[in-house]
């Protein structure tokens, strides 16, 4: 049996760890801390010696920059990624070149047989080739693998996005302004449909109702007419009804 020690101990199952050993039993055992394992709290785990340490969680490394070069090249260099999922709309890309040129590079990997393969621009590389004749793209250095999760991520991520639509008319409300809608992928029609719904038929925002209403008196209300007799009070046509016409009247009523 070892003897027990002075130092300090933690009570676990039947024995007591101190930093000779476990009192009650003749294994020599020693005690590591291990980062937290996601329970909130670092743990003493405890081991004979010779056994080695509990493997820790590895820190994934930074992937590294995969950038490669800046290349101008013809879309017929181009090879599509294939079974690329989207298909973009190649017109109102095409208006954009024709009106803003091609501010966004497509991305291309180089394959082992030299072939330059898009992985993101393939509707960009079509529009801007039939524009402008060359077509900017940043190659990148990656494997398989990681292409695919490439050309899923930028066809995937952008389906997730939420559209303000109020910060959308105010862009498209200064643009029509400073220039016309040509380029910024939003036709008239669909301006249209936003002014209507952000600014009514009239052309001005629509008002704001209210809170809540102003109490008011019903004796105080402005009224046209009143009764002598029974004090009713209204507003509106005050000319008598002829009681022949008021009859026929009624009794059409009554027929329909």
């Amino acid at each position: 049996m070892t003897a027990a020690c002075a130092g300090p101990s933690r009570a676990r199952g039947t024995g007591r760890r101190c930093r000779r050993g476990w009192r009650g039993s003749t294994a020599p055992w020693r005690s590591r801390v291990y980062p937290d394992r996601g329970v909130g709290t670092s743990s003493w785990i405890v081991l004979p010696l010779g056994v080695p340490p509990l493997p820790t969680r590895p820190t994934p490394a930074p992937a590294p920059d995969p950038y490669r070069e800046t290349l101008f090249v013809d879309p017929a260099e181009l090879a599509p990624y294939p079974g690329n999922p989207n298909h973009g709309d190649v017109d109102a890309i095409a208006a954009s070149v024709r009106r803003n040129g091609q501010y966004r590079a497509v991305v291309a990997r180089v394959l082992p047989d030299g072939t330059l393969q898009l992985l993101a621009g393939h509707a960009t590389t079509e529009a801007t080739g039939a524009e402008v004749g060359k077509v900017r793209v940043e190659v990148i250095d990656v494997d398989d693998a990681t292409a695919r999760r490439i050309v899923a991520a930028d066809n995937a991520l952008p389906a997730r996005a939420t559209m303000d639509e109020s910060a959308l008319f105010a862009l498209l409300d200064k643009a029509n302004a400073d220039g016309g809608l040509e380029g910024t992928g939003i036709d008239d029609v669909e301006f249209r449909n936003l002014v209507d719904r952000h600014m009514g038929s009239s052309g001005r925002p629509p008002a704001e109702a209210p809170g809540e209403f102003a109490s008011y008196d019903e004796e105080t209300i402005p009224v046209a007419h009143e009764c002598p007799r029974c004090g009713f009070r209204w507003s509106g046509d005050s000319t008598p009804r002829d009681p022949e016409a008021a009859a026929d009247g009624d009794e059409g009523g009554e027929e329909g």
